[in-house]
């Protein structure tokens, strides 16, 4: 078996992308949807993690970012 320097084995490892998105709802029932100008279709707001950001902190900042509003982002609701 042949050493590899453990900074050539994290390199290699597999890597995976997260995001984390939102389900807002107004005291009416209706659900927030955004329509992106890089998409064609309509979404919820929401977005891919940085490196190290917790689900949780990731979906409050893509609110901020795409709607320019502060929530506090409540349970996870859906892990796929």
């Amino acid at each position: 078996m042949t050493w590899t320097e453990p900074a050539t084995w994290y390199a290699n490892l597999a890597s995976f992308y997260a995001a984390a998105a939102a389900f807002i709802t107004d005291p009416a029932g209706n659900v927030l949807l955004v329509k992106p100008t890089y998409r064609d279709h309509w979404a919820f707001p929401g977005g891919y993690l940085d490196e190290g950001e917790y689900p949780h902190d990731a979906c409050a900042r893509e609110i901020r970012e795409e709607l320019g509003i502060s929530v506090t982002v409540g349970d996870l609701l859906v892990v796929d």
